[in-house]
């Protein structure tokens, strides 16, 4: 299996549903594919976190170098998001300068639960959102 290939188990339609912190809801669909070639994961997100619809694109790759998974997210605000994904013992964190998460598969594979924090510094980290992603197929 190549390193990229450890992304395998994300490849789907996933139930995305949430709790912002701050009360939304958060409901949607997060679906992830391989993009033509193999080399690259490409993620699409169409959820609402309460009334505010956001869709976003991201790509996944993987870097030989640092040994982890660089990603590049956009979305419908204009926003670009930087992030570093690394695995440790099935646990996925994705980092950025302001936000990580941390997330881990059920035994089979068919849940996803994790929690994103944010960071105005870079060190000091609270918990903004709890997700729960189902898979669908």
């Amino acid at each position: 299996m190549t390193p990229i290939q450890k992304l395998q188990p994300f490849i789907g339609t996933w139930k995305t549903e949430g709790q912002m912190r701050t009360g939304e809801k958060i409901t949607g669909t997060d679906i992830y594919e391989w993009f033509p070639g193999g080399h690259f994961i490409m993620h699409k997100v169409d959820v609402f976190m309460g009334s505010q619809k956001k869709i976003g694109l991201e790509m996944f790759s993987y870097d030989a170098a640092t040994g982890k998974y660089p990603m590049r997210s956009y979305d419908n605000d204009g926003n670009t998001t930087v992030l570093q994904a690394t695995e440790h013992k099935g646990a996925w964190t994705f980092t950025g300068e302001t936000v990580r998460g941390t997330f881990s598969f059920s035994e089979g594979g068919n849940v996803i639960t994790g929690t994103w924090e944010g960071s105005e510094n870079g060190k000091d980290w609270a918990p903004i959102m709890d997700m729960k992603l189902s898979k669908i197929s």
